[in-house]
């Protein structure tokens, strides 16, 4: 196993990229922010990492299979909120108040390359595995169920939390979700923000498989050796072929052009009296604050994914979003066990 020293590799700091035979691994090393990925315009960090992997993976003719994984407690929890809107405007974290409001096209073009980043992974001429465990969170869900094949351990959580931000429906993403499990499902995810156990997941076909967490690295190492000894040249038909059939599907026209419009609208959307407006939550009361708020408004609901509200949890609980979220869940785990024997 070696280290890929490139051009365009050689001074990553959120991944290490490992080349082993035909197969290739990209690994989110950030893990004391559970691999959060860089938010648009932020030039630095998980997601860049990612793609310069990516980039000389393409290229490299010896390569035929690529993993991506997380290193730490989780696969990622999706973008880095801490950043959120910063890059259009807010600056200083305490709104645009007194400044001249970003243009739109400083917005478009990085929205849109964001956008186009994620969706490389539907449509990369490799054989992609992503090896999942812990959460699989907003972003995150969607690099994983991108790639050819998702494997993940049981403990495995997944969804599209951001929904609960701004409300909105994951719009220009949704063509991929809706071919992969079907409208009515893809409305619940992208309406409610619920999360999805690894069993969930596979049962509605968002994933392509659960294994034991002490099997997951030798599975998905197995399922890679045997898709390496495919010919390159059949390989890389099938692949083409299929990003074909993705523009026949819509999917990569819809996601391309239309992600950068839906999320121009949604970071500029005016909240009524009462709304729960996440961006202004973190400006006055940080970023823990604002990710308990935006979830605490769901507990006691059929789509809550906490036991309790921040407030409610006792001091020696270990809570969500405090860095330590595989003990969190033990206890989000035992709260539901406790509650189902009173039943």
């Amino acid at each position: 196993m070696v280290v890929k020293e490139g051009k365009k590799v050689e001074k990553l700091k959120f991944a290490i990229y490992e080349k082993e035979g035909e197969s290739a691994r990209i690994i989110f090393n950030r893990p004391e922010k559970l691999n959060a990925f860089n938010i648009m315009g932020v030039p630095e960090g998980v997601m860049t990492d990612m793609s310069n992997c990516l980039a000389d993976a393409e290229v490299d003719d010896d390569i035929k299979v690529v993993i991506i994984k997380g290193n730490g407690r989780c696969f990622s929890t999706g973008m880095d909120l801490a950043d959120a809107g910063f890059t259009v405007g807010y600056k200083d974290g305490k709104g645009a108040e007194g400044k001249k409001k970003a243009n739109q096209r400083l917005g478009l073009r990085l929205d849109s390359a964001k956008h186009e980043e994620s969706l490389r992974i539907l449509s990369f001429p490799k054989i992609t595995i992503s090896q999942v465990h812990s959460y699989c969170l907003g972003m995150a869900t969607h690099i994983a169920a991108y790639t050819d094949f998702c494997i993940a351990g049981e403990d495995a959580i997944f969804g599209l939390v951001y929904t609960r931000m701004f409300g909105d429906m994951a719009s220009a993403c949704a063509l991929p979700f809706i071919y992969m499990i079907g409208l009515n499902r893809f409305r619940e995810m992208a309406l409610t923000g619920r999360t999805y156990s690894a069993k969930e997941a596979a049962e509605i076909g968002l994933i392509s498989k659960v294994v034991p967490n002490d099997r997951l690295e030798e599975e998905v190492e197995a399922l890679a050796l045997s898709l390496t000894l495919r010919p390159k040249d059949g390989l890389a038909i099938g692949k083409y072929a299929m990003r074909v059939i993705y523009q026949m599907m819509g999917i990569t026209p819809t996601y391309s052009f239309w992600g950068g419009f839906w999320h121009r609208y949604l970071t500029n959307l005016k909240w009524e009296e009462g709304e729960y407006n996440f961006l202004r939550e973190r400006r006055d009361k940080g970023l823990k604050s604002a990710l308990y708020g935006m979830h605490d408004r769901f507990v006691g609901t059929p789509v809550s994914t906490l036991p309790k509200t921040r407030a409610d949890l006792k001091e020696e609980e270990i809570k969500p979003y405090d860095y330590d979220i595989q003990a969190y869940q033990r206890k989000v785990e035992e709260a539901h066990r406790k509650a189902r024997h009173k039943k």
